[in-house]
């Protein structure tokens, strides 16, 4: 250690002094989550994904999953060129085996579509591997910020407007930062977000859930190792995804109302049908009594 962070005769651009280690660290330990000795820089990454810098900032060995789904990707593109090519080739040489002038030249034809046919079930186990890979890597791919394709099935539309102007007045702890939108702009945003959204078919109706039982299954069902409720001092829970406080909305009297209702069918019930989504299907019961932390 004091050689290697000292003034050592023999090296030739020394490193750090002990007070500037972390200055150093991230240049052989970038891939590295935690290095120890070095807070300052522990901290530097947790709050580089955290605070969201790596929705628009690309830092090296610092969370490529995007690169490699990429990747993943044009390899099972590729792949599917070459199976299809190989499909196209094996009538082919039946063909020529069916029309040659005797058996040695047909047997080779018929060994050729044979070792294509090998091929082709070699690419498709391989293929099968590669959209696992793909799949593990969207569950991977963590946004600070939620999915907005779905908006129209989760907040009433004055909501985004609204919280595109009063985004840390209304909550002072999120990671959003206030954009200075002008009035025209935030109703373009707020429009084309709404717009661009999936409709899917009407839901069906739901009745309002027992929110005290729900409390309790929220914290005994593990929910908060990844959710938090509440602000500020009073705020429990994890950080890893979104935060379980339920946004609201004016309303034309100026009181705040609630953007779930009662007709909203519980959102739980669907995990399973995102194939991205990384939070496990959780095999919620919305019948009688309704204590679904979602519902309730």
């Amino acid at each position: 250690m004091q050689r290697a962070h000292g003034r050592y005769e023999h090296w030739l651009w020394p490193l750090y002094y002990p007070e500037n280690y972390d200055a150093g660290c991230q240049q052989c330990h970038a891939a590295d989550a935690i290095t120890e000795h070095a807070g300052v820089l522990n901290k530097g990454k947790e709050l580089f994904r955290e605070k969201g810098c790596i929705g628009c900032h690309k830092f090296q060995g610092f969370d490529n999953q995007d690169d490699l789904l990429t990747a993943t990707r044009q390899q099972i593109t590729l792949l599917e060129s070459d199976r299809k090519a190989d499909q196209d080739e094996i009538p082919r040489l039946n063909k020529l085996g069916d029309q040659a002038s005797d058996n040695a030249v047909a047997n080779n034809f018929y060994q050729q579509a044979q070792n294509l046919t090998v091929t082709i079930s070699n690419m498709d186990s391989n293929e099968e591997q590669l959209e696992q890979k793909s799949h593990d890597l969207l569950q991977e791919i963590k946004k600070v910020g939620p999915d907005l394709k779905e908006v129209r099935m989760k907040i009433h539309k004055e909501w985004i407007p609204y919280w595109l102007q009063h985004t840390h007045e209304w909550r002072p702890t999120t990671k959003m930062p206030q954009f200075r939108l002008q009035p025209d702009e935030v109703q373009a945003v707020a429009a084309f977000i709404w717009q661009s959204a999936l409709t899917g078919p009407a839901l069906p109706k739901q009745a309002p859930g027992n929110a005290a039982h729900g409390k309790e299954l929220l914290e005994s069902r593990g929910c908060l190792g990844c959710h938090s409720v509440g602000e500020g001092p009073n705020i429990m829970g994890g950080a890893f995804a979104a935060s379980a406080r339920a946004p609201i909305v004016p309303t034309r009297s100026g009181i705040s109302a609630p953007t779930t209702t009662p007709s909203t069918a519980c959102p739980l019930s669907s995990i399973s049908s995102i194939p991205a989504a990384p939070m496990t299907a959780t095999n919620w019961s919305c019948s009688s009594p309704r204590s679904c932390p979602a519902c309730a």
